[in-house]
């Protein structure tokens, strides 16, 4: 005879069927040592379950329902498009947060502001009065810290900044001296400076004769054979002229046997076609 939880006693003889069944037909979708049995101490053997299932790939409440899968390489844990229910505000860092945690933290409730602002809202320091460079570097003190999402710069007098773009295509803040608002600021015109030391005696000049001498071919020559090559080669004869116009008539006093007396020098010569 044979009794469970529900039901009816079951009374079979000796080489009678008893059948036990747990739902399940596919052998493939069993799994082992989640199951065991025990004396209850009384009159009868109980049929456990493990606390810690083994080999468990999926969960479903119905058949052909929502079904909770998981994963035995992933380490993970799939509800198919389901939803997790009255789930707990979460406490530790690794636990999951809830749909209510979720938009106090949209609309700003619940956080530390103090806790969060550097992680959040980082700031950057200026300092000043450093001092020394590499090994002898010491550091100056602060001078003001800025929320970054809120810092600009404003160059003043004498510096100007031009945006470059480097080949990654990131922007940069070129920075370099304004030359052009330095080059009339009288605090950049020191005083006029000592007149500087005389320099060395340059060399003796060259007269034109020792030039000349030095060419080549002229070594040998003279001062004279200098001066005569000063002066140039005679010219060719230039072209005839042309003639020159006729001369106003005479008086006549030639005509009537007066005498003229004409002077000449002795580089002149009187001849009919002179006269």
């Amino acid at each position: 005879m044979f009794k469970g939880d529900v039901g009816d006693k079951v009374t079979r003889k000796l080489n009678d069927t008893l059948n036990i069944k747990g739902g399940v037909t596919d052998e493939n979708k069993l799994t082992d040592n989640n199951i065991g049995v025990i004396n209850d101490g009384t009159n009868g053997l109980a049929i456990k379950l493990a606390k810690e299932l083994t080999g468990i790939s999926s969960i479903a409440n119905t058949a052909g329902g929502g079904k909770l899968t998981l994963s035995e390489t992933e380490n993970s844990v799939s509800v198919n498009g389901g939803r997790i229910t009255n789930l707990g505000d979460a406490i530790a860092d690794t636990d999951a947060v809830n749909y209510k945690q979720l938009k106090a933290l949209n609309n700003g409730q619940g956080i530390d502001v103090d806790k969060w602002k550097d992680a959040i809202l980082p700031t950057i320091s200026f300092f000043s009065g450093s001092t020394g460079t590499g090994a002898n570097y010491k550091q100056g003190n602060t001078e003001e810290k800025f929320d970054l999402s809120k810092l600009a710069f404003d160059f003043g007098d004498g510096l100007k900044v031009e945006k470059q773009q480097s080949k990654d295509g990131k922007q940069i803040a070129h920075i370099t001296l304004d030359k052009d608002a330095l080059k009339n600021d009288p605090d950049f015109k020191g005083a006029k400076g000592d007149d500087g030391a005389a320099g060395a005696d340059g060399a003796d000049g060259q007269s034109a004769y020792e030039i000349w001498k030095a060419q080549p071919g002229n070594g040998t020559k003279t001062q004279d054979d200098f001066l005569a090559a000063l002066k140039g080669d005679k010219g060719d004869k230039g072209d005839k002229g042309d003639k020159g116009d006729k001369g106003d008539a005479g008086n006549g006093n030639g005509g009537n046997g007066a005498e003229i007396k004409v002077a000449v020098t002795d580089d002149v010569v009187l001849d009919k076609d002179n006269l």
